[in-house]
């Protein structure tokens, strides 16, 4: 989407805006799960890497206009399920660096 996603700091739309990824930014998400709102329609959140937040993986509007936010790139190759800490703590340092930036 043209102006990046909202990132924010629970899975719930009403939880408090904590950043802005730009329309070419690379995330790395850990999980996801479906928002309880709005009350006509439950939207698909995406969980970021190293207690980064949330975001939605569509816009938030009605069909046909609840277009795709982000695009499924890969498999991020740092990740070694073997280790899953290493690349989650890595991910929490690489947070805590832009928030101090």
């Amino acid at each position: 989407h043209a102006g990046g996603a909202v990132i924010r700091s629970g899975v719930e739309l009403s939880s408090s805006q904590i950043g802005m990824a730009s329309r070419d930014a690379v995330l790395s998400v850990v999980g996801w799960a479906y928002s309880d709102g709005p009350r006509h329609r439950c939207l698909e959140r995406l969980k970021l890497a190293g207690g980064g937040g949330w975001i939605s993986r569509t816009l938030n509007r009605r069909p046909p206009h609840d277009v795709p936010v982000v695009e499924l790139l890969g498999v991020d190759g740092r990740f070694d399920p073997d280790d899953p800490s290493s690349f989650h703590f890595e991910c929490m340092r690489g947070v805590l660096d832009e928030l101090r930036a």
